[in-house]
């Protein structure tokens, strides 16, 4: 098949250029790179998005209606049934859907004979933040998925085997990707008055499956005198006023809400004595492996997603207690030690999550999908 041949569109994520969270950065990474390689790539964003042209890096960008704002969690269900409703009367080879949220629907398209793989992502329905009914619909498209879809990706080798052994379904493993990055601008760093190596960084949304109150309580217990730096999106939930509350109470806790600008964040993760992951639900998770890009030493919430991709390289904790201890334990490191940990990650992304490997993979599997037939 030639590569003019290959025209795709990605689903499911709130446009780019990215600001938001993974699946944006996931959206933006992976098309830039197929787009060099040839492949015409379509990306659907909200209505409400700031950046308003039609391309960008040469990746086509269309533009559906966004009800989020007016429904809420119902209005992002609507746009992803618009998103494949557009998309199943529009001449793509191929449909990417991130996530698995609207499987149900995905039997829309393949009527109209378009190839549909899903990305199975996390374990969505597990999120507290869910109603029971909620999890309950989750859970059901979760099943739907591994009916429906043409294919199934999954970016966690532990999410495939979930998988497999569920649903009798097998996935095609092909990990999300991330950069490396070295500190180069220690301005970043003074204008938001931090200093190399003296705090701990959480990047993370604020949702009881990240464990940000845990990480807290666990710092908290100790006698540090670094800082731990809150990089969170902010959004008014009972759980968002119960992270302030634990931030009040430790004045070395810095809550200091999102960080869009890459560059700067970048440069605050790299500059952290050691990143903690709290993430428990999902597959290979965008913020862990970007950390690990920037050479952190990384103390991470123990679930076998997590391990599978620090491989050894870790400190892995359960609660609070086991995560007072990995700190005082890493205190008593020097800062040799501490930089050599944090190579070893960089090496990690270099082998097993560089971009460039990751898109390449993705090429060769679409690439062989349409072939197929």
């Amino acid at each position: 098949m030639k590569k003019r041949n290959l025209k795709i569109v990605i689903l499911g994520s709130r446009g780019i250029p990215a600001r938001y969270g993974g699946y944006e950065s996931f959206t933006e990474n992976l098309s830039k790179r197929l787009v060099r390689m040839g492949v015409n790539v379509t990306v659907f964003c909200p209505s409400d998005s700031e950046y308003k042209k039609y391309t960008y890096h040469g990746i086509n960008l269309r533009f559906i209606l966004n009800l989020e704002k007016l429904f809420g969690p119902f209005g992002t269900l609507l746009y992803d049934i618009l998103s494949l409703i557009k998309a199943s009367f529009s001449d793509f080879s191929l449909i990417y859907m991130l996530g698995y949220s609207s499987a149900w629907f995905c039997i829309f398209p393949r009527l109209f004979g378009k190839k549909v793989v899903i990305n199975t992502d996390g374990l969505e329905w597990k999120r507290s933040k869910w109603p029971k009914l909620g999890r309950l619909y989750l859970k059901l498209n979760e099943y739907l998925a591994a009916k429906f879809a043409d294919e199934l990706i999954s970016d966690s080798r532990a999410i495939k085997k979930y998988f497999r052994e569920k649903y009798k379904r097998d996935s095609t493993y092909i990990p999300n990707g991330a950069e490396v990055f070295s500190s180069k601008d220690k301005k970043i760093l003074k204008k938001f008055n931090l200093k190399p190596f003296e705090y701990y960084l959480v990047v993370a949304r604020l949702e009881p499956e990240n464990n940000v109150d845990k990480i807290i309580k666990g710092f908290s217990l100790t006698k540090s005198k670094k800082r731990l730096l809150l990089i969170t999106n902010i959004k008014p939930t009972k759980y968002f006023e119960k992270v302030k509350e634990l931030c009040e109470k430790d004045k070395r806790v810095i809550f200091f809400g999102p960080l869009y600008n890459v560059k700067e964040l970048n440069e605050v993760r790299a500059n952290a004595f050691a990143y903690i992951h709290g993430h428990s639900v999902g597959g290979t998770n965008p913020s862990l492996l970007e950390s690990m890009g920037c050479g952190n030493l990384v103390i991470a919430f123990d679930v076998p997603f997590n391990r599978e991709v620090l491989r050894n390289n870790g400190f892995f904790f359960k609660n609070e207690i086991e995560l007072k201890k990995i700190i005082e334990r890493l205190e008593k490191l020097s800062k040799r030690e501490i930089i050599s940990i944090g190579r070893k990650n960089r090496e990690i992304i270099k082998k097993y999550y560089n971009w460039d490997k990751v898109s390449k993979q993705y090429f060769k599997f679409f690439t062989k999908l349409l072939a197929d037939g």
